[in-house]
């Protein structure tokens, strides 16, 4: 099977942590060699980002997780 070098995705996250932690905490992800988010939309609770990840093996279950993450861990 094909390995996956990019994703790009639509995502709804919290204003905290801001757009350039995000990118990062993204570029964390295994197999993510780099990270861009693009602000889209700002509403008064979320912000709507495209969220584009590049890499030789992206982990796409790991990359779902951290972006799932993204609005618990600044909640705590």
């Amino acid at each position: 099977m094909a390995s996956v070098r990019r994703i790009v995705a639509d995502v709804l996250k919290p204003h905290d942590p801001s757009l350039a932690e995000f990118a990062r905490r993204m570029s964390d992800v295994e197999g993510v060699a780099g990270a861009n988010a693009t602000l889209i939309e700002l509403d008064k609770e979320v912000q709507n980002v495209k969220l584009t990840v590049e890499g030789d093996d992206i982990s796409e279950d790991r990359l779902e997780a951290a972006i799932e993450n993204v609005g618990e861990a600044s909640t705590r």
